[in-house]
């Protein structure tokens, strides 16, 4: 991790999300939005096989089929449901983020 190099970028709200299950999900919406019916197996075919595998383990990467990492992410928020914000780790004059938090704690606020 670059300190450094975060230091440098300038932090803005991008909005919130409400969380009701205790955790968030992080990867690309296109892997697990049901395109023709297929789900990933590595994500169990609904909700309590989802939550059978990531057990009570709340920080767990997920794995495509073929067992490449990079399905994504799942993180346990720090107290459970609520309405979190999302920051945006900006370089000037630039309009995507080159890191984005989701603040758990209000870390970022006055």
């Amino acid at each position: 991790m670059n300190l450094q190099k975060l230091k440098k970028l300038t932090p803005r709200t991008i909005g919130h999300i409400g969380v009701d299950a205790g955790i968030v999900w992080i990867g690309d919406p296109c892997y697990i939005i049901h395109r023709d019916g297929i789900v990933p197996n590595t994500m169990g075919k609904d909700w309590d096989e989802f939550c059978e595998f990531i057990g009570y383990k709340m920080d767990k990467t997920f794995c495509h089929d073929n067992g490449i990492e990079g399905l994504g992410v799942v993180t346990a928020t720090k107290d459970g449901d609520g309405f979190y914000e999302v920051i945006g780790f900006y370089e000037e004059d630039c309009k995507t983020p080159s890191c984005v938090m989701v603040d758990f704690n209000n870390v970022f606020k006055d």
